[in-house]
């Protein structure tokens, strides 16, 4: 369940692969991808705002998918006070690949036992 007072932070790995994305995709159409994300971000912290399915939806158990229409994706759960993304990455469907669920899967098992 949602917090009301939503707040959206990343985990370090997750930090790291946006940050990655952002140095790698420099054209000025990666960048409109990167501020559509960030869009959504900033959207998901106002209560007031409900995002449509294509921009935030339950993907499996609490995971929850971030969308950018460009294929920008940020995968997370609601933690605490927070929507912590543990994962960003660039998808070319909308099947979530095995290797990135159990990816997944570690980084929130990781991030409950920090506390």
């Amino acid at each position: 369940m949602p917090p009301k007072d939503r707040k959206v932070r990343f985990t370090d790995a997750a930090g790291e692969e946006f940050e990655a994305l952002r140095g790698k995709h420099t054209s000025h159409k990666d960048k409109i991808c990167i501020a559509q994300f960030v869009r959504v971000l900033r959207r998901l912290e106002n209560p007031g705002d409900i995002l449509s399915k294509d921009r935030f939806r339950k993907e499996w158990d609490d995971v929850y998918a971030v969308k950018a229409r460009c294929g920008l994706r940020g995968y997370g759960i609601f933690h605490e006070d927070a929507f912590v993304i543990v994962k960003v990455a660039m998808k070319k469907s909308d099947d979530v690949p095995e290797r990135w669920k159990k990816e997944i899967d570690q980084r929130i098992h990781s991030l409950r036992e920090e506390g």
